[in-house]
C-alpha cells in the first residue's frame, strides 16, 4: 500500500511538473514570436478582398473617355535591369502573367491640367478606404472626379511631410528636400515639382500642398539610381512637357521604386516630373467620368486622399 502511495505521489509530481513547463512555454511563445504591430486598424483586414474584386466585376475601358480624360493601360515585362520591355496599351501579353494570373500593368489617367481643380481630404480620427472616401465625396459634388491615396502618414495618422489643406498647415515637418517634391494647387493653378527647383516659401499662396518622396522622374530623366529590391503597389502623379497631368497606378505587379522609375522613363510620354505618393496597401483609385466608373480599393484605411475634379 505504501509503495502504491509513493508511486501515485511520484506520478502526480511528475505530471504536475510537465503541466508547469507547458504553461510556461505557452506564456513565453507569443512573446518570442509576436508579429510586429502594424499601423492599420484591425477592421481594415476586411478590405483585403475588395481590391481583387473591383477589377473582376467591371469592364475596364481604354483610350478617350471624355474631352478631359484619356486612360492608358501599359502592359510590361521586366528584364534583369528592371527596365520595361513591352508597351502594349490595348491587348494582353500572353507571356506576361504573374503567379495569380494577373497581367503586369500600369494604369495612367491623362488629364488636362487647365480643366482641373484639386482638393485634399483628411480625417485623422476616422481613416477610410478609398471606396469609403469616394462615397463621402460623392455626397458633396455631382462633378466628375478621380480620387487617389495621398501623403505618407505616421502611426498616429499624421502626414509624414509638409501638408497644407484649405489654407491651413496640418504638418510643418519637411524631410529630404534633395529627394522629395510637392504637389500644390491654388488660385494660380497646379504645381508639381521637385524641391530643388522650388521652395515652400514660394508656395505660401497655395491652398493645398503635399510633400512626398521620392521624385521618380526629374527634369525629364529617371531619378532613381539604385534598386532597393523592395517591391510594392505604387501610386504616383506626373506632368509631361505639354502640361498634362497623369495619375499613375501600379496595382497589378509589385515594383521597386527603381523599376517604377525605369518603366516610366521608357514610355513614349515625355514626362517632366513624376512624384511618388504613399503606396503598398494604401494604393487605390476611384474614377467617375462621363458615365464611366472605375474602382481599385485600398487594402487598408488611409487618413488622407487627393481628389482631382475633372469637370
Amino acid at each position: 500500500m505504501q509503495i502504491f502511495k509513493r508511486i501515485s505521489l511520484g506520478l502526480f509530481l511528475f505530471f504536475g511538473f510537465l503541466v508547469f513547463l507547458g504553461c510556461n512555454q505557452q506564456t513565453a511563445f507569443p512573446k518570442e514570436n509576436q508579429e510586429p504591430q502594424l499601423r492599420i486598424e484591425p477592421e481594415t483586414k476586411k478590405l483585403e478582398t475588395n481590391k481583387l474584386q473591383s477589377s473582376q466585376v467591371q469592364e475596364l475601358k481604354t483610350g478617350k473617355i471624355s474631352d478631359n480624360l484619356e486612360i492608358i493601360r501599359h502592359y510590361y515585362n521586366l528584364n534583369q535591369d528592371g527596365q520595361g520591355l513591352e508597351d502594349n496599351k490595348d491587348k494582353k501579353i500572353k507571356d506576361n502573367l504573374l503567379d495569380d494570373s494577373k497581367d503586369r500593368r500600369i494604369d495612367l489617367y491623362k488629364l488636362d491640367a487647365k480643366q482641373l481643380k484639386i482638393q485634399f481630404l483628411n480625417d485623422l480620427k476616422k481613416p477610410k478606404s478609398l471606396e469609403e472616401w469616394a462615397d463621402v465625396f460623392k455626397t458633396k459634388t455631382k462633378d466628375d472626379f478621380i480620387l487617389i491615396n495621398g501623403s505618407y502618414f505616421n502611426e498616429d495618422y499624421q502626414p509624414t511631410g509638409f501638408y497644407k489643406i484649405d489654407g491651413e498647415i496640418k504638418q510643418i515637418n519637411k524631410f529630404d528636400l534633395d529627394k522629395s517634391g510637392v504637389l500644390a494647387f491654388g488660385d494660380k493653378g497646379l504645381i508639381l515639382d521637385d524641391l530643388e527647383d522650388i521652395t515652400f516659401e514660394s508656395l505660401s499662396d497655395y491652398e493645398f500642398i503635399l510633400q512626398s518622396y521620392p521624385v521618380l522622374i526629374k527634369d525629364g530623366e529617371a531619378n532613381i539610381s539604385k534598386d532597393s529590391g523592395k517591391k510594392a503597389s505604387r501610386t504616383a502623379v506626373g506632368i509631361d512637357k505639354d502640361g498634362y497631368i497623369y495619375i499613375i497606378m501600379a496595382l497589378y505587379g509589385d515594383l521597386s521604386l527603381f523599376e517604377f522609375s525605369q518603366i516610366l522613363d521608357k514610355l513614349e510620354i515625355e514626362f517632366e516630373e513624376v512624384l511618388n505618393l504613399d503606396g503598398g496597401t494604401s494604393s487605390g483609385v476611384y474614377l467617375r467620368n462621363n458615365g464611366y466608373t472605375e474602382l481599385e480599393n485600398s487594402i487598408v484605411t488611409v487618413p488622407n486622399a487627393v481628389v482631382l475634379l475633372t469637370n
